[in-house]
């Protein structure tokens, strides 16, 4: 039954995990575009393409990746409460204290704490990227 209720849930909502692995690809996408660029600029002391109209350009992708990571936390965090509030109510209502439940339980609490902290690590790289688009704004005037 328990496997069953989980089951159920996740297919329900494909489009939330979806999203959340399409943001973390474009934003690792993204960075890994960045470096080289970033590399070549500190190398070479000259700012990335020189002319305003590509530095405003670069602030703009800066903002755009920053504001998907952002709605990809609301996302993520969002599911994952709603999921493992869904799992407590249907799955661990009234098991009492059978310990293969109980061993049940704390494994699902395990998976939900995973998905916390993997959605942790999201909102660490939306706070990052928020610090490197103000500092790229400021270096660029």
């Amino acid at each position: 039954m328990t496997s069953q209720a989980v089951q159920i849930s996740v297919e329900q909502n494909p489009i939330i995990l979806e999203y959340l692995l399409s943001v973390e690809v474009i934003g690792c996408a993204y960075m890994l575009l960045q470096i080289p660029f970033a590399a070549i600029s500190v190398a070479s002391g000259n700012k990335i393409g020189g002319s305003k109209l590509v530095s405003q350009f670069l602030i703009f992708t800066d903002i755009i990746v920053s504001l998907l990571f952002a709605s990809g936390v609301g996302a993520g965090f969002g599911y994952t409460v709603d999921e493992k509030h869904d799992v407590d109510a249907v799955a661990f209502k009234d098991v009492g204290n059978d310990p293969e439940y109980s061993k049940l339980h704390k494994d699902m609490d395990k998976y939900f704490d995973m998905a916390h902290i993997s959605t942790g690590f999201l909102l660490m790289a939306t706070v990052c990227m928020t610090v490197v688009t103000i500092v790229s704004v400021y270096s660029k005037k």
